[in-house]
């Protein structure tokens, strides 16, 4: 290449990397005319790749109770184990078993590179097996019977082994008399058969189903897996550039430099191979600018790849930043208002647009760290610190806008799930004590079950309502398990302190209730009906609530005063009345 084709060649480089910067930055609060170039420089560089081929042998392993051997029989485990030492040592020594893969690859020159991408199988030795007794029977087929310790037998039960049974009746003359007959269940041996081994002592061993033996087989391969190394030779940022293609597989290397195979010969240990190729390639320095700020950049290859890249998007971003910053920024609350507000202004940049749905369609929890998918959207032209600022903003009023599930549901849930055991469940145990508390435990269990039944459909209705404001794409992942986790720990922290109350106060080491909650809740009730039936809507009677509350178990246990008949006969009509007049008749 003369000298004018050369700088043309580096003038269409620096194009190229300016036009690629240019794409992403565009509609990122800058344009494309933002992006101005100041000068560059390219370099030519060499590169050496070495791909090691490395040799072992390895083997599957298994086992099966009974059968004949599989391939090649062995005396032994001992052999077995011997065999297959020895084939994996010549998987990686004997160069004879890797001739012609070597030639393969040599005859493939370049394109071994893109080959370079798999283990392969160099040699199939087979399979090798052998008998190994059973150690739970010791090649018997069958052990020791664990229901009668062995002996075939079970002592009767019925007459306590003693092969009869006696009987005891009156004469006419009032005598006892005592008569001695054969047992039936055991027809007078005192023993019977058990019923595991049909009397036999043993059973037959699990372990092997009763073969007394495994067929132990080795299926033996040698193999060949590649590893490689790559060195540059490059002035402007040689040890970058390194570590940027060791993170790079082969197949990336082979499209991004033009290699040629060069034979050295050179294994240097028994149990490899080394393939050597030698490209070209180039480097490129850039300085640009971005509303007049200046950056440079390293790219490789052509077209060309950045691999020392600014963070450009920290000053792109830098009104959303220092709104993070501030007071405002950093409170925790969000309402709804201000969250759409958030989404319509970072939706209409390109590169916040792409992480939002990209953390939409992969978050699966509320703390997730998402600041991977904000680097990737601006193709790593951002640190870490702004990029995990900007995720969890994104995060926070993503859950208002596109809320995963609905909180308030299962707080409700869990407040009416708290008053019901305050009420029924407390006043039990501390009337009862601990006679009662399994059967509470139970009880609260399958309340809980019911009230999850309910709540779920009513969480996905209001979930799905809150989001129909914003498009499909953009809409997180519903989440399940995490609100149930949440209800069922709740839930028992309720349980807990309530039943815990309810236990000291039996023991009068607490103030006692007595009731209270339950008579708040029959006022609370009564008020409820009262309200109903001066609006001519008796809904109480007509779906028979009024029986309902009598059942509360402080009507039961407590007895009932004067005054506080006068407030119970409010609550019901005449059936009701007759009911409570009956248990303070009961009481007294």
């Amino acid at each position: 290449m003369d000298n004018t084709s050369e700088k043309e060649y580096d003038k269409e480089l620096s194009k190229n990397l300016i036009q690629y910067l240019s794409n992403i930055i565009d509609g990122n609060n800058a344009t494309i005319n933002d992006v101005k170039s100041i000068d560059y420089e390219v370099e030519n560089i060499k590169a050496e790749l070495n791909i090691i081929w490395v040799f072992f042998g390895e083997y599957n392993k298994s086992s099966k109770a009974g059968g004949s051997h599989i391939g090649e029989s062995c005396n032994s485990i001992y052999e077995l184990k011997n065999i297959t030492n020895k084939l994996i040592e010549k998987a990686k020594f004997d160069k004879n078993l890797r001739i012609q893969f070597i030639t393969t690859f040599t005859e493939l020159k370049r394109d071994g590179i893109s080959k370079a991408n798999k283990n392969y199988i160099i040699k199939d030795f087979g399979k090798f097996s052998t008998k190994e007794t059973c150690h739970t029977c010791n090649g018997k087929c069958k052990i020791t019977c664990n229901s009668c310790r062995g002996n075939g037998k079970h002592r009767c039960n019925y007459c306590s082994g003693t092969g009869s049974t006696q009987t005891t009746y009156r004469n006419h003359m009032g005598k006892l008399i005592y008569t001695t007959t054969s047992c039936y269940n055991c027809s007078g041996r005192g023993n019977k058969a058990c019923y595991s081994c049909s009397g036999s002592g043993k059973v037959r061993c699990d372990n092997c189903n009763g073969h007394g033996y495994f067929i132990i087989t080795h299926d033996i391969v040698a193999k060949a897996k590649p590893e490689f190394i790559i060195k540059t030779d490059s002035k402007f940022a040689n040890n970058d550039l390194e570590q940027f293609l060791k993170k790079k597989n082969l197949l990336f290397l082979n499209d991004t430099i033009d290699f040629k195979y060069i034979n050295k010969n050179m294994n240097r240990n028994d149990d490899k191979e080394i393939f050597t190729y030698i490209g070209n390639s180039v480097i490129i320095k850039q300085n640009f600018s971005v509303h007049s700020k200046e950056y440079t950049c390293y790219a490789f290859s052509n077209p060309p790849i950045p691999f020392i890249k600014p963070t450009i998007f920290d000053d792109l971003f830098i009104n959303e930043i220092e709104f993070l910053n501030s007071k405002e920024g950093q409170k925790k609350y969000i309402s709804k208002k201000k969250a759409l507000s958030f989404f319509d202004s970072y939706s209409k940049l390109p590169i916040l647009d792409k992480a939002i749905k990209e953390i939409a369609s992969v978050r699966e929890k509320n703390k997730e760290n998402t600041t991977y998918l904000l680097i990737k959207a601006t193709q790593g032209f951002i640190s870490s610190n702004i990029a995990s600022a900007l995720s969890n903003h994104i995060n926070k009023f993503m859950d208002k806008i596109s809320p995963t599930y609905s909180p308030l549901i299962w707080v409700i849930g869990l407040l009416f799930s708290f008053i019901v055991t305050i009420v029924f469940f407390e006043y039990s145990i501390e009337e009862q004590g601990t006679k009662i508390i399994f059967d509470s435990i139970i009880k609260f269990v399958i309340m809980s079950f019911i009230l999850i039944l309910i709540i779920y459909p009513l969480d996905l209705l209001l979930t799905l309502l809150k989001r129909m404001k914003i498009p499909t794409e953009y809409r997180q992942k519903l989440r399940y398990k995490e609100p149930l986790k949440l209800f069922t720990l709740g839930s028992f922290i309720i349980l807990s302190l309530v039943l815990s109350y309810g236990i000291l106060s039996n023991k009068n080491y607490v103030p006692k209730s007595n009731g209270m909650p339950q008579y708040i809740a029959l006022k609370i009730l009564n008020d409820g009906c009262e309200i109903f039936k001066d609006n001519n809507l008796d809904i109480c009677e007509k779906i028979d609530f009024n029986k309902v509350i009598t059942y509360f178990p402080v009507i039961h246990r407590i007895p009932i005063h004067s005054d506080e008949i006068k407030y119970i006969n409010k609550l019901r009509r005449e059936y009701t009345m007759d009911i409570f007049y009956l248990q303070n008749n009961k009481f007294k």
